[in-house]
């Protein structure tokens, strides 16, 4: 509970209760950067997920990367064979990567225009942002009631017509769109009541 009063102190431009009347402390989702909460608006009493940063991963992220920098340094000095491979270029660019995976706003930017370009949105969808409250460390969503599509009880043909639905998603989405979930398993994909599929993270 600590570390969702931290960011939240920081991220918001008020008090908490201003924007949020309750927030469960037990995380409904945990990654190496974040952990998703379910939380519920002060003005609507409406439910949304919330998204916060870990306190302190950037600072043990760049620890981390610098330890890494050093040693592809070493060994491309070192050992002439695995030159080729510029490990100091790769590890940068692994780092610049992994640095925008921590500012949240960039994720909530894919997410809107995810919707926005999405043919199939009464059958695929992203949870809706609200970008007004998200922040760097911290992203306000929908909330979806779904399952992992093992955990949904479909019937085969309810399987059939979603992995159908699914399919047709994913090829325009790399194929026409150009623009595409990149991490698309069982745990970024809910199935909701109503047999709609929802990508998130």
């Amino acid at each position: 509970e600590a570390e969702i009063v931290e960011v939240l102190e920081s991220e918001l431009n008020g008090p908490i209760e201003e924007y949020f009347s309750r927030i469960d402390t037990k995380p409904v989702a945990c990654g190496s950067l974040g952990q998703v909460y379910r939380a519920y608006r002060a003005d609507t009493g409406e439910p949304v997920a919330l998204k916060i940063q870990r306190p302190g991963v950037r600072r043990d992220i760049e620890a981390d990367f610098s330890f890494i920098a050093w040693f592809a340094r070493e060994v491309h000095q070192r050992i002439k064979e695995l030159r080729p491979y510029n490990l100091p270029d790769v590890i940068e660019e692994i780092r610049q990567a992994v640095s925008q995976e921590l500012d949240f706003t960039l994720e909530a930017r894919n997410i809107i225009f995810f919707n926005q370009i999405n043919l199939y949105s009464d059958d695929v969808f992203a949870p809706e942002v609200d970008d007004n409250l998200s922040t760097r460390r911290m992203l306000v969503m929908e909330w979806v009631d779904g399952k992992r599509p093992e955990d949904a009880g479909l019937t085969p043909e309810e399987g059939r017509r979603l992995a159908r639905i699914g399919g047709r998603s994913v090829f325009h989405q790399i194929l026409v769109a150009g623009f595409f979930h990149g991490d698309p398993h069982s745990g970024n994909i809910f199935v909701t009541p109503d047999r709609r599929i929802c990508f998130v993270d």
